[in-house]
């Protein structure tokens, strides 16, 4: 289905011009899969609370995979992983990511990760 979304998307921009409304349209479908990419998200961080994390990391990285530069997807699978299953090495990139795109609260779990390194 988000696939599908992406292509409509592909093809408004591609054939829409402004004397028919296709900005208009392309404008509409980039708010249509923003609310797509948030939604991901947020279920993600549903079920992580529900303690389902495995489940919570497979919405993070669909949402990755759909948008590449979703700073709350990069920090919050790796807040998951951190939480969850205390694979810092495997989180760290990741926050790294997030702060490289402009995600304020991942300088945080950048530190935590160098203080927990730093403490053994």
């Amino acid at each position: 289905m988000y696939r599908c979304l992406r292509l409509q998307v592909s093809s408004l921009a591609l054939s829409g011009s402004k004397s028919h409304g296709g900005y208009g349209a392309y404008h509409f479908a980039c708010l249509i899969l923003t609310e797509v990419f948030s939604w991901i998200v947020s279920k993600g961080l549903t079920v992580a609370e529900l303690q389902r994390p495995e489940e919570a990391l497979a919405c993070f990285e669909q949402a990755r995979a759909l948008n590449p530069n979703l700073e709350p997807a990069w920090f919050n699978k790796s807040v998951t992983l951190v939480n969850a299953f205390q694979r810092y090495i495997e989180a760290l990139p990741r926050f790294q990511e997030a702060e490289r795109l402009g995600y304020a609260p991942a300088a945080e779990g950048v530190a935590l990760y160098q203080q927990t390194l730093e403490q053994g």
